[in-house]
């Protein structure tokens, strides 16, 4: 079940940003004069016992209340943060993920017509998460097989 689980969920990553790039015009968009802007650290726990510490770019937008965020694996803002400005004025495509709090399905960010965030870097992001879950499927085959085998050399030998 669980492995069904990882390979329909791999399928879905990869379905759903197939496309982001080639469509983006109909996507959620906003646009406005930027507000604030800030590099925050972003704390996790993975099983109560081990924290993972990360930094997001996240930004406000002028007559907007929600907050949104763009992460990369590198953790590397400089480049972003040294091209978006408080009071530019930008164009943020995204998806509505209902959280009050940060939106960080952000696919595109244009600045003057500008693409200062693309659709694929937020695809890369979104395949890595679809990897791990093909081979976290992969894996619990894997184990299923030999478990399966195990048992039945047990009984049938």
């Amino acid at each position: 079940m669980l492995t069904s689980i990882c390979f329909i969920c791999s399928y879905w990553m990869f379905l759903t940003t197939s496309n982001v790039s080639e469509n983006i015009n109909n996507y959620n968009n906003k646009s406005g004069k930027i507000i604030q802007k800030i590099i925050s650290k972003n704390n996790s726990s993975v099983s109560g016992k081990y924290n993972l510490n990360s930094e997001i770019f996240t930004f406000k937008i002028e007559g907007s209340s929600e907050r949104f965020g763009v992460y990369n694996k590198e953790q590397n803002y400089q480049s972003i943060n040294d091209k978006l400005n408080i009071n530019d004025s930008i164009i943020v495509y995204f998806k509505d993920n209902y959280s009050k709090d940060l939106n960080l399905d952000v696919f595109q960010i244009e600045k003057k017509n500008e693409i200062v965030y693309s659709a694929e870097k937020y695809i890369e992001k979104e395949r890595i998460g679809a990897y791990i879950a093909l081979l976290g499927g992969f894996v619990l085959l894997g184990l299923t097989i030999y478990e399966m085998k195990k048992d039945f050399k047990k009984y049938y030998s």
